[in-house]
């Protein structure tokens, strides 16, 4: 199991919008396990190291909570 921490540096996103977000950019089909720990952080758990590293070649992910 991978277990990672996700800040939110601008804003807000709900736990849902950042599993949407997280299905859009990670391609591969998982279950997303998110929970938020602390007002903008969230553990997250991953589907294995090369999704983590694709994504964090990404960086910054902008992304919007209409909520």
């Amino acid at each position: 199991m991978l277990i990672v921490i996700v800040r939110v540096e601008n804003g807000h996103i709900s736990v849902d919008n950042l599993i949407t977000e997280l299905r859009r950019l990670v391609p591969v089909r998982f279950q997303w396990d998110v929970k938020e720990t602390a007002p903008d952080t969230y553990m997250v758990q991953f589907p294995s190291v090369i999704e983590l590293d694709r994504l964090r070649r990404v960086g910054s992910v902008p992304s919007f909570d209409f909520n």
